[in-house]
């Protein structure tokens, strides 16, 4: 479930340790609740690389969408997860997101063409997501759904980031004396550039 933690730990694995933004750029999607948006982890993905997701239940006050606004005017894109209606009261930031995820799996049939309107009305991009059945691909094609997600089209695929060497401690120790005895930029450089 999204949280501060799960959220800095995808982004860190994802973006510096694994290297998948440059692999996939902009597919990236990534889960933040409200408090993980407010921190200024809520910074750290830009637009290019992916959308930041936002899960169902997310609670619509003034505080969050004034975060979403600042971060969509920096060209930071996002997505609302987990529609089922067009009465979610996540919609109120239609303005400013990028993608609406359909459940399919929740959604009623009859309210697949309203969301998908809703969608087309606010310029985002609709997915439908946790595809399951041939049969609701089929009439979501139908309707003009280009995208999709869900186990019908690939099970989950988990990501492993290259395992990184830790530093040296004699080198670490040695850089903290260094800063201890204010030591100029270029020592420390030199110091840490001998780290293997």
């Amino acid at each position: 479930p999204p949280s501060a933690y799960a959220t800095s730990l995808l982004l860190s694995q994802a973006l510096l340790d694994g290297g998948l933004a440059h692999r996939r750029p902009g597919c990236l999607f990534i889960d933040m609740d409200a408090a993980t948006l407010l921190s200024p982890i809520g910074d750290v993905l830009c637009g290019s690389l992916g959308a930041i997701q936002l899960p169902v239940g997310m609670p619509v006050q003034e505080s969050v969408t004034r975060r979403i606004a600042q971060l969509h005017a920096r060209g930071y894109r996002f997505a609302l997860a987990g529609v089922v209606s067009p009465d979610d009261a996540r919609t109120a930031w239609l303005p400013m997101v990028s993608f609406v995820k359909l459940d399919v799996s929740l959604a009623p049939v009859s309210a697949w063409a309203t969301v998908q309107e809703l969608a087309r009305q606010a310029g985002a991009t609709l997915i439908a997501d946790r595809m399951t059945e041939s049969a609701d691909y089929l009439r979501l094609k139908a309707l003009g759904v280009r995208y999709f997600q869900g186990d019908l089209l690939m099970a989950p695929q988990e990501e492993s980031p290259r395992s990184l060497p830790s530093c040296d401690l004699d080198v670490l120790g040695r850089l903290f004396r260094l800063v201890r005895h204010g030591a100029p930029p270029e020592a420390l450089a030199m110091t840490a550039a001998s780290d293997p």
